[in-house]
């Protein structure tokens, strides 16, 4: 997944975060998979954005007013959202839309992404 350069400074904060969860967890002598730890960081920083009043400007996903039963469209369609209005307004979309799975699947998106 690319990105547009406008989201890499999201992206960056929260790959910073992570790399600060690993070293606190490692001097601490917790074991924690990297997925763990990045979803760990991803959710404290969405949790932010949204403190912020972020959600509030949340442009709403249109699935073409039609009822997708397909989830892999439907990350399509998520994953092309966060390309265009960044990874925060995403993951905040994904939890509006209610589907855990969904949510997971853009996650674990983010962290490939973040990871190469």
């Amino acid at each position: 997944m690319n990105f547009p350069e406008r989201h890499y400074e999201e992206l960056k904060t929260i790959g910073e975060s992570v790399r600060e969860k690993v070293v606190n967890y490692s001097e601490k002598g917790i074991e924690k998979k990297p997925r763990e730890v990045a979803r760990e960081a991803i959710d404290e920083y969405v949790a932010k954005a949204k403190s912020a009043q972020v959600a509030g400007t949340l442009p709403k996903i249109e699935f073409a007013g039609e009822e997708i039963t397909d989830k892999t469209v439907k990350l399509k369609k998520l994953l092309d959202y966060a390309a265009e209005h960044g990874p925060v307004k995403a993951s905040l979309a994904a939890r509006k839309i209610g589907d855990p799975w969904l949510e997971d699947q853009l996650h674990d998106s983010l962290i490939k992404w973040l990871q190469s």
